[in-house]
């Protein structure tokens, strides 16, 4: 009946230990690499997130925000990096999540993040 594998995926995170996952059914593979994606692809040496159908990734704030935002000192990244990483992983779909909360015009905020993100990543 439940036919999906998960599989844990530490994060090697630098400020506490975290993990994301590897969400497997059939074919198709969803990652998801939690909210500290900052260096994610050079910490991780793991195959089994390259090439994913589907990778759930963080994008705190735009690339032209992150003097004022400081994305990196909480191992965040913006959205720029964001589809530049999903391009590195060679992952088919990018969804963005952890955005920053404290925006009064989310629906322009989402809009520009994944115009930024689209920029990186097609």
């Amino acid at each position: 009946m439940f036919d999906w594998k998960i599989k844990p995926l530490n994060l090697l995170s630098e400020k506490t230990e975290q993990y994301g996952f590897i969400l497997e059914q059939n074919d198709k593979k969803l990652v998801f690499l939690g909210d500290e994606a900052i260096d994610i692809a050079e910490k991780i040496n793991n195959k089994d997130i390259i090439n994913s159908d589907r990778l759930l990734c963080e994008a705190f704030c735009l690339e032209n925000e992150k003097d004022v935002k400081a994305p990196h000192e909480k191992h965040h990244i913006t959205s720029q990096e964001a589809g530049i990483l999903a391009n590195t992983l060679q992952t088919k779909n990018l969804i963005i999540s952890h955005i920053d909360n404290h925006i009064l015009d989310r629906k322009k905020q989402l809009s520009e993040i994944k115009n930024e993100a689209q920029l990186f990543f097609q």
